[in-house]
């Protein structure tokens, strides 16, 4: 092309699949000003350098840099910061996909425990008292002695402080929430302070992270409990009855697993509970 070639603010939208009232943004911006403007007719002209510009203004504006990057990009005009941006670029979309995946996983495990809900709330025969070996898992914890301790403060700060903290350490939350009482049977119900635990599942990754530590590996009188949490006592009078007709022992603190927890739903016929105790048939000495 003649180097003293022009083209006008309609052909160069033309040839740079840019809107013109987007060319006059750039060029009120300081983004890219016509190099020639005809006085009398207030006509604007762009230069062959200048379509290259645009050029390059419309593939980074697809590639998602900023209008504040491409003006450093555009003014320096040289490779090296060309390089540096993009590789600025890729590491940003690489941290993206990172937590794109991350949210993925988190959705899945998040579905499975809601379809697991759904399936005991369907079943009224997955909400007897029962025997099982409790898989073992990894939990991010903190337990603390919390004085004039109610049942329902199972609560929302609780939960959100939790899942802050999982995020902030980078864990990977793959199930429940679980409460573990250090307390007498109900004691979490019937005492004025209590020796509680709160938990979040995390990945077997995370075994050796800070504040991780495994639960599980044991046998348990387990019972799933349906409905408003504030009555989940009735349901440990039911399986403490049932291990004691049954000729079993408590061999640890109970723990309760949030399959659909008061934080998933505000609908309390559809809260699931799980209640865990570790039994044996052998009376501890």
């Amino acid at each position: 092309m003649s180097k003293d070639k022009y083209y006008s603010i309609g052909k160069t939208s033309e040839l740079t699949n840019i809107s013109i009232p987007t060319l006059r943004y750039y060029d009120n911006i300081g983004l890219l000003i016509p190099k020639v403007r005809k006085s009398d007719s207030k006509y604007r002209y762009y230069t062959d350098d200048q379509l290259v510009t645009a050029f390059l203004i419309r593939r980074l504006r697809i590639l998602n840099f900023s209008l504040k990057e491409i003006k450093e990009i555009t003014s320096k005009n040289s490779a090296d910061t060309l390089e540096e941006f993009f590789l600025q670029k890729e590491a940003a979309i690489d941290k993206e996909i990172d937590n794109l995946v991350r949210n993925r996983q988190l959705i899945i495990h998040i579905r499975e425990r809601i379809r697991e809900g759904i399936e005991i709330l369907n079943d009224p025969g997955s909400r007897q008292p029962r025997i099982e070996q409790v898989p073992q898992i990894h939990l991010f914890s903190e337990r603390a002695v919390i004085h004039s301790y109610h049942n329902e403060d199972v609560s929302m700060d609780r939960w959100v402080n939790m899942t802050e903290q999982v995020q902030k350490r980078r864990l990977d939350m793959v199930g429940s929430f679980y409460v573990t009482y250090y307390t007498e049977l109900l004691g979490q119900i019937l005492e004025n302070d209590c020796d509680v635990e709160f938990g979040v599942h995390v990945s077997e990754d995370d075994a050796q992270k800070e504040g991780v530590r495994s639960f599980g590996g044991f046998t348990a009188a387990v019972l799933n409990y349906t409905g408003d949490y504030s009555s989940i006592y009735m349901a440990y009078i039911e399986l403490n009855r049932w291990i004691k007709k049954n000729d079993l022992y408590i061999t640890g603190p109970s723990t309760e697993r949030f399959v659909i927890s008061p934080i998933d739903l505000t609908n309390k016929e559809d809260q699931v509970t799980q209640i865990i105790i570790p039994v044996s048939d052998v009376k501890p000495q």
